[in-house]
């Protein structure tokens, strides 16, 4: 009867598309000439064998860990408040970075690291001076457009308002 309710249960079970049996470990510090590793850093996975993107955050030591990842090409990224989103492998803030080919039983160690970010904040205020709720803040970057220093324009860096004003008027922008 046992043996009956084993062969019932596995010709019940879906199928499985790809051998999941790859793994991606590493550690995500912070990028400086002594790196420390960062805790509570959100990395996350994705790629063309998940279905949805996978998360993992850091533990004290900076480490996390993707198990059964099926074979194929993932690209790796790692964000954390306070500090600069950055892809694995890229070069600079906003690159797309190198992906990660996982074979078949592959065990990838990989090392993210995470420039520090800046806050700007402030408050805006209406014309008599009283706080502007709701109001969208973008960030605007000035670019030189011309051989002269006199040749400039500015651009939207956020995209839209990337940002937006509380009760009192303040933002905070990461």
């Amino acid at each position: 009867e046992l043996a009956q309710r084993v062969l019932s249960a596995n010709h019940d079970a879906r199928p499985v598309t790809a051998a999941a049996t790859g793994s991606i470990a590493g550690v995500v510090t912070i990028d400086e000439a002594r790196p420390r590793p960062l805790r509570r850093v959100r990395v996350t996975l994705n790629g063309q064998g998940l279905d949805v993107p996978r998360m993992a955050i850091t533990a004290d030591d900076g480490g996390f860990v993707f198990d059964r990842v099926p074979p194929g090409r993932y690209t790796l990224s790692a964000a954390k408040d306070g500090y600069v989103t950055m892809a694995y492998g890229a070069t600079r803030p906003g690159r797309p970075g190198a992906g990660l080919q996982i074979a078949d039983q592959q065990r990838a160690q990989v090392t993210l690291r995470l420039p520090r970010g800046a806050i700007i904040t402030g408050s805006v205020v209406d014309i008599d001076g009283q706080p502007a709720a709701g109001v969208g803040v973008s960030v605007l970057a000035r670019r030189y457009t011309g051989s002269r220093l006199s040749e400039f324009s500015y651009v939207n860096v956020g995209g839209p308002p990337i940002a937006t004003t509380d009760d009192r008027g303040a933002y905070r922008i990461s």
